[in-house]
């Protein structure tokens, strides 16, 4: 694996990290989810930025890892303690960015503060993701030498409807044309940036980076995603965290 991504990346080793944690919680009855303690060490935030060191095994130079926390935050040590047991080829890198209102903005903020370092690529993750694979990153970074975008995603297990206005059945979807997309995405970073600025002018607000990337820029991958990638959301959900 590491002589495909070495092979695959020889033009994009300069990368920039986003892990999105600037959200309310609001589903979780405010309980920050980012935050919350791990049986076996650390928390759901620190598990979701963990796996990122194994980029620079794979010969792919980290300039910068960007964490949006929320922009009320009182004492962001907070956050930086939640991250104490991630990597130093990591941690080293982290620099805390406060969020905006929507998780369009908090993005926008992330990719404005990352202008001085300038990386060719930028992965953004939700911090709320801690059970994403090394292999899934990789399979990521390895789309690189022939696509600008890309996404993970996987086929919906419930058949989905559109319906009109009035909650009555519009169209029947064809479940394998859909996927349900995940992070980590992946994009060029000068294309993604401009795409955001874009977007912050056009009154419309965004469910997430790759619509706003297809709508200014062009075509996003989607690569197989990973079942096990959930996204923590609702206090159930902590069961599969083992706390």
């Amino acid at each position: 694996m590491k002589q495909m991504i070495s092979t695959m990346t020889k033009n994009y080793k300069s990368t920039a990290i986003i892990i999105t944690a600037a959200g309310s919680s609001t589903r979780m009855g405010g309980q920050k989810k980012e935050l919350i303690k791990l049986a076996a060490g650390g928390t759901v935030l620190s598990a979701a930025v963990n796996v990122f060191s194994v980029l620079p095994e794979h010969d792919v130079q980290i300039k910068k890892l960007i964490i949006t926390v929320p922009a009320q935050t009182s004492d962001e040590n907070v956050y930086l303690e939640a991250l104490r047991v991630v990597p130093p080829v990591l941690f080293d890198k982290i620099q805390l960015v406060r969020g905006g209102k929507t998780r369009q903005e908090s993005v926008f903020n992330a990719l404005l503060a990352l202008e001085t370092v300038n990386p060719e690529i930028v992965l953004i993750h939700d911090g709320a993701r801690p059970f994403v694979s090394e292999e899934l990153i990789l399979s990521l970074v390895s789309e690189l030498n022939s696509v600008d975008a890309a996404a993970p995603g996987i086929v919906p297990v419930d058949t989905i409807k559109l319906i009109d206005n009035s909650s009555y059945i519009k169209e029947h979807l064809l479940r394998k044309n859909l996927v349900c997309i995940q992070t980590p995405q992946l994009f060029i970073y000068k294309k993604i940036l401009e795409a955001h600025k874009k977007a912050a002018c056009d009154n419309k607000e965004y469910t997430d980076d790759t619509e706003i990337f297809e709508n200014y820029c062009g075509k996003v991958k989607v690569i197989h995603g990973d079942e096990n990638n959930i996204k923590i959301t609702y206090p159930a959900d902590l069961e599969k965290l083992n706390v």
